[in-house]
This record gives C-alpha cells, structure tokens and sequence, in this order.
C-alpha cells in the first residue's frame, strides 16, 4: 500500500461502519453496533500495513497516533464538560470520572469497573460513553507496536507473526464466548480489552499475510474477493437481524465477521476493481468516501450530541422526525468545523493546555448531586423492601390457614372485604406486568388491587412477554384480566405482539402506552394502538395523553413518575381496568 494514497473503498467502508453505529445510538436497532466491529478490523488491518511499510521507532508512532487523535477528542470532552456546567450547574461524580478516563485512555476500563452500562442509561446524562471504543483503540496503538517490535527482534516470518495474532485473537475470542456462557454482564464484555482484542488482532493478523504479496492468481484473487464481499454481505445482515443479545454474537459470529472484515480490506487495498460507471452509485460512493473521510469527526460528536439534544427535548411534544433532522444537521456543521480545524488547517494544541483545562474543570466545578435520581433509588429500595416483607408475610399467613381456619378468621376476612368496597378496592386476582415504569407505581397498585400479581422487573423488554405469560398460564396464575405496562425499554416488535395476543385470547387485555423519551417512543404507542385495533379483547390506557409534557410527573429522567404521580397513574389505570368491574 503506498504511503498517503487514500483508497476510496476503505472510506466508504469507514462511512458505512459510521452510520451503522449512528443508528444504533440514535434508534437501537438491532445490531447496528456491528459497525464497530468494522471500525476495529481496518484499524488493526491499516494499522499493522503502515508499521510493515517502514522501520518504526515505536514511540515516534504512538506520538504521531496521539496527535492525530487527541486535539479532537479533547474538544469534545471540554465542550461537553462546559455545556454539563451550564446545564446542571455542575458536574456529577460519575461524570467527572467518565471524562478523566477518557483523557487517559482508559474510558472501557473505567465503565466496567463503575458498572456503567451502554444498554440502560436513564437517570444520568453521560455524553462520553462512545469514548469507549476510541480509548480501546489507544490501547491498541500504545501497545501492538512494542508487541509487533519485539516479535520482530527474533526474526519471525510475516506469516508466523500472523499465526501468533491469529491465535491472540482467538483466545481473544474463546474468553468473550465463556464470559458470555457463565452469565458476564453484557457490558463488561461489550467494554473489555480482552474480550475485544481479538477483532484488532484479526486485521492485524491478515495484514501480515498480505501485506508484502501481490495477490496475482486468478483463484486467489476469487477467493479474496469473496470474502471481502461476504464480509460487506454479513455485516448488514447482521446489523438488521441480530440484537446485542443474541448469543450467536459472542460465539463466533462477531469473530467471523471480523475476519470476512479484514480481507473487505485487503479486497481493496490489493485487487484493482473494475469501476462501474453509474451515476447514481457513483454520486453515492463519492458521498460515502467524504463522510469516511471524516468519520473519526462525526464519530466523536454525533453521540454527545444526540444526548444533549434529547435532554432539551425530553418535555417537549415536537416529534422525533423533526428533532432527528435538526440534530443531524447540528452534527453536520460541527463535524464539518472539527475536520476543517484539526485536519485541514491541522491546528496544533499546546500539549498541555486543554487536558490542564478539562482537569481544572474536573476538580474544582461544583459536584451536582442528582435529588431526582437519589429519591427515585430510595423509593425503588422501599418498594423491594416491602416486597420481600410481603412475600415474608405471605409464607406465614399460608402456614397459618392451613392450620388454622376458625371462624374468627372467616369474620375478619368478611370484614375486611366490605371495608375494601367501601373504598374502591378491586379485590380480583389481576394481573399486572411491567417495567420499572410499573415498579414506581407498585405501593399504589397494591393498595387498589390487594389480590393481584404484580409482576415487575427494571429493563425488562416487550419480548419477554410471551414467556412470562406462558409461566403464569402453565402455573394457573393467568387470570381473566391482564395489564400490561411494557415499551420504555425498546420497541415493540409485531412478532412478539402475536405470541403474546395468542396467548391472551379470551382474556380482558389492557396495554398502558408510554411516555419516554427515546427514539422508540411513537413506534411503542403505534404499535399498541395497532395491537388494541386488531384485537377486540384489549383496551389502551392512554398514559401518554394524559402525563406527557408535564414536567412535574416525572424525575429527571422524563421516564419514571414521581410518588403524587405514580397515584395518578394508579387513578387512570383504575378507571380503565375496574371503573365497570
């Protein structure tokens, strides 16, 4: 590969893992994080090539690597430090450590220690959480050198060095799959170096294979150019079909992929294509390598971004649609002036003036303590308290009736159950399944509905659902009346509505649409009204009409209701679900 000879495939590669990460971040669809996988496979590949292509002194690489990545990057992290300050008038204690870290390079490894996870972040504004990906990479170009130096230093064939990458990445990748299999938590293997090593050290890994050979075989270049496009193939088919859950991924097929990755790579850094000559794709390619061009940019603002612009407008009625184009707009000027600035008039950082300011910033900005979110973990922790003396309560009183059914007890019983009528107690067996929306509301739930099961769990998604209602039926719990309270967490699939709807049939099945502020929110509440058109057993509690916009409801988060609103919200499911009972 010659030196400074930008090949336009390679960019239109970068733009196409950069808006497959976009849109995960902006939608969460699916496996669109894959584009990370791509993002590292031609880092290693790319990186590795431009070390074989000259004797390197190992410093002087990682110091010209740091100069092209941290002016930039630090920007972003000030930027986002002073608008936090603006907004809050501080800067919370998981912030500050968030943005520390990631000056350092060790934004992964600080997230699994802290706990953080990429999959569930309501109740604080962390708006370097894609610095993750970046401080693996720093790792990467700190240390592969000196592994790459010293191999070398022993004489080893480009080929056996590649046998020995091969073998890091696969034990790489055997750690990845048994941390999965004995239940890691899915951040911890999403964040880790260990556990990601193994895409890096692929590209790495095909790049000593091919970095010195001209492929001039016709079978050769057969084989290469089929891998290279079965890699382009699997990736979108990956990122429209396999979530992050899925445990496919973690066993094997996100190495796989990060191989097909790796000779895309070599596809077009050592075949010479015959161009096609048609406008629209040309138009399109030439589109593609600008923004691969510019990806590092975008990449760094177009996440930061997204979450303050959602915190502006969390209260507000004005539809996604509009929000979205105003927000790519936004990240296309300010993506565009970081390319120009940092690589165009190549500004130079004094080395420690703006790392000097951030840490400033870190140290003395006043600490922002969250009341909303500390209240909301005290209630949470109320409600589990009380649950579990609930379930205590339950074992005892189970005992005692069946040894003890006097007549005492019978008049208590009678008792109590018109002291229930008089206060608009629905006492049937109910069942109630939600998330952590439904949680909140659980004491005021319990007081309403004493006899019903409320089943709660935080994170919980729709597609849960048919499971769980196939448990109740199985053990006899499925009751006439079901209320469903689920969609803050993710999208609601038609699929998952089916068997859940199949389930149900000759139920009183009631949804309770959401307020949350996140790009799923309109298609949650579609669907729901699709589901109550097409089956005539279910009804809609319209939570949405009734709570969204009014700040007062929620705490901070514009996603979990406040205690005087949790009793509204109990008021509404009330009306619905036993104003007639």
């Amino acid at each position: 590969m010659k030196k400074n000879r930008r090949i336009e495939e390679i960019d239109v590669l970068r733009a196409a893992a950069l808006i497959m990460i976009c849109l995960y971040h902006w939608f969460t669809y699916k496996g669109m994080y894959v584009g990370v996988i791509i993002f590292f496979a031609l880092s290693g590949y790319l990186f590795t090539s431009s070390l074989l292509s000259r004797d390197f002194s190992c410093f002087n690489v990682i110091k010209r690597r740091m100069s092209k990545i941290y002016p930039a990057l630090l920007t972003v992290i000030l930027v986002s430090t002073i608008v936090l300050i603006i907004m809050n008038g501080g800067l919370e204690e998981k912030y500050k450590n968030s943005a520390f870290f990631s000056v350092i390079g060790l934004n992964n490894i600080h997230q699994i220690i802290s706990g953080i996870s990429y999959f569930d972040s309501y109740n604080i504004i962390l708006p370097l959480t894609h610095i993750w990906a970046l401080s693996f990479q720093i790792q990467m170009y700190v240390f592969f050198p000196f592994i790459l130096k010293g191999l070398k230093k022993f004489k080893l064939k480009d080929e056996l060095i590649g046998i020995i990458f091969f073998g890091i990445s696969v034990l790489s990748a055997l750690l990845m799959g048994y941390k999965y299999y004995k239940g890691a938590d899915i951040s911890r293997i999403y964040y880790g170096t260990d556990t990601r090593a193994f895409t890096f050290f692929v590209g790495a890994a095909v790049a000593m294979f091919y970095n010195k050979r001209e492929i001039s075989k016709e079978s050769e270049k057969i084989k290469v150019l089929l891998a290279g496009m079965s890699g382009i193939f699997l990736s979108v088919i990956f990122a429209l079909t396999v979530d992050y859950k899925n445990p496919l991924g973690y066993y094997g097929l996100l190495y796989f992929i990060s191989v097909l990755s790796a000779f895309s790579a070599v596809l077009f850094t050592k075949i010479k294509l015959r161009k096609l000559q048609i406008p629209f794709l040309s138009g399109m390619k030439k589109v593609l390598s600008l923004l691969g061009r510019r990806e590092y940019h975008y990449y760094l603002w177009q996440y930061p971004l997204m979450i303050f612009m959602r915190e502006i407008f969390k209260w507000s009625k004005v539809g996604f649609l509009s929000q979205f184009i105003l927000e790519i707009l936004i990240l296309i000027v300010i993506s565009e002036i970081s390319y120009f600035i940092f690589e165009k008039k190549n500004l130079k950082v004094p080395n420690y003036a703006m790392p000097g300011i951030i840490i400033m910033l870190l140290l003395f900005a006043p600490l922002y303590k969250n009341k909303d979110l500390e209240e909301m973990k005290t209630v949470q922790a109320q409600i589990k308290e009380e649950t579990v003396k609930e379930i205590e309560k339950e074992t005892v009183t189970e005992t005692e009736e069946k040894t003890e059914k006097t007549d005492e007890k019978k008049e208590e019983k009678k008792s109590e159950e018109e002291k229930q009528k008089t206060e608009n107690i629905d006492d049937r067996n109910i069942l109630f399944i939600g998330d952590s929306v439904l949680e909140m509301t659980k004491p005021e739930l319990e007081k309403k509905y004493p006899n019903a099961i409320i089943d709660v769990k935080i994170g919980r998604q729709f597609s849960e659902l048919a499971g769980l209602l196939t448990e109740f039926k199985n053990s006899g719990k499925l009751g006439k009346t079901v209320v469903i309270a689920l969609g803050t967490n993710g999208p609601i699939l038609d699929e998952d509505a089916k068997k859940a709807m199949a389930i149900l049939e000759g139920h009183d099945v009631y949804f309770v649409n959401s307020v949350v502020a996140r790009p799923w929110e309109k298609r949650v509440n579609r669907e729901i009204a699709n589901i109550a058109k097409n089956y005539g057993n279910v009804k809609i509690i319209d939570w949405y009409s009734y709570a969204k916009g009014e700040k007062e409801y929620f705490y901070k988060d514009g996603v979990h209701p406040k205690p005087a609103a949790a009793k509204k919200y109990v008021n509404l499911v009330y009306s619905a679900v036993s104003k007639n009972k």
